[in-house]
């Protein structure tokens, strides 16, 4: 990892309100690397593009929380990875949640609807019929995210929060499964719904996967990899700034 003199911009601004932060990986000489991204939620501009050690919780804090601290960030959108969200909270700043990455639970009530649903356990107070209803029930909190969203879904968590986790070996019961996505959404509600809170956060951050797919793969798809960490970044600047129309110079890793 390079060492950095302040932050490395494709343009100069002393704040961000917004900011939006992924990662991905590329190649270098053959070997995996993960490069982490940092960009201004309202327009894009690249606020910095680092190589990583890893993906591990240490290591994006380490990362990104000086850089949340320097541009003076009030809120960050990122996926629904728990490294993010220990960010965001050791800052205390406000998170959105990309809803793309609820969409999943569409997918699980699909299957669910036309999986044999075997007689609840002991300590689960919902019959089978019950179950389907709560499946209708949480597609549409999913696709509506209703002002009551939080204590619709802590009531229904407490009907299923008795479904006994899989033996070793074992598969998860079909109410254990819809105990879990339940709790899952009831723990993140506030972070799925920040953007209904405060003015101009997105919904998604669709802002940094572009910036990830022009600025870092776009490159790197008409590469066989890149030579060493340095040039990845370096290449990446480069080719963000000039996505952006150009500008002050980026400056580059030593």
């Amino acid at each position: 990892m390079s060492k950095k003199q302040g932050l490395r911009r494709v343009k100069q601004s002393k704040e961000a309100k917004v900011v939006g932060a992924d990662t991905t990986h590329i190649k270098v000489k053959g070997k995996d690397v993960v490069v982490g991204i940092v960009v201004e939620a309202d327009n894009g501009m690249v606020i910095d593009i680092e190589v990583l050690e890893d993906e591990t919780s240490q290591t994006i804090k380490s990362w990104l929380i000086p850089i949340l601290k320097e541009v003076k960030a009030e809120v960050i959108v990122t996926d629904d990875a728990d490294s993010f969200k220990e960010v965001a909270d050791s800052l205390e700043v406000h998170h959105q949640v990309c809803l793309r990455h609820i969409e999943n639970i569409t997918e699980f009530v699909e299957k669910m609807r036309v999986s044999n649903i075997p007689p609840p356990p002991e300590g689960v107070k919902v019959s089978r019929e019950g179950f389907i209803e709560d499946l209708e029930r949480l597609d549409e909190i999913v696709r509506v995210l209703p002002e009551d969203g939080e204590d619709i879904l802590e009531e229904m968590y407490f009907r299923y929060c008795k479904a006994p986790s899989p033996s070793k070996g074992k598969k998860a019961s079909p109410w254990y499964k819809m105990r879990n996505r339940i709790l899952h959404l009831w723990q993140n509600w506030r972070r799925i719904v920040c953007h209904r809170t405060i003015l101009g956060v997105p919904q998604t951050n669709n802002v940094s996967e572009r910036a990830i797919g022009w600025g870092i793969k776009e490159r790197y798809r008409t590469t066989k990899g890149y030579k060493n960490p340095s040039c990845a970044v370096n290449v990446s600047y480069l080719t963000q700034w000039l996505i952006q129309g150009g500008g002050l110079m980026p400056i580059v890793a030593q």
